[in-house]
This record gives C-alpha cells, structure tokens and sequence, in this order.
C-alpha cells in the first residue's frame, strides 16, 4: 500500500482537532493503524516555542494593531 497525505486546515476554533479524531477512527475501522501526526508551527523546540506565542493573544501585550 502506498502512502496518503491527509491535510486539516482551519482558524482556531474551527473544529480541526474533532475532525482530525473522526479521520483517525475511520482509519483504525478500516484497518489502518500506522499513522504519523504533524503540526506548524511545531516538531523542533524552538518550533513549540514560536508555536506558544503565536497562540497566546496575551504574548502581544496591551496595544496591538490588528488590520
């Protein structure tokens, strides 16, 4: 068997980690049970670093300009 790709994409809230669960127990049903996750920012320390404050609104501070 070859190899899939599967990308969730979505703003925050939108619902990626249910729907990433809904995939991942279709495939255990089905069979499939080797299965690599992935997340950006992130994998490296300095990748779950960056990947903290972009998470955490309050890492901008009191004045922000959002456009």
């Amino acid at each position: 068997m070859g190899s899939n790709y599967i990308v969730i994409e979505g703003l925050e809230g939108a619902g990626k980690t249910t729907a990433r669960d809904v995939v991942v127990e279709t495939l255990e049903q089905l069979g499939i049970r080797n299965m690599i996750f992935t997340r950006e920012p992130g994998g490296t320390q300095l990748a779950e670093k960056l990947r903290s404050l972009v998470l955490d609104i309050r890492s901008v501070g009191g004045r922000s300009d959002y456009r």
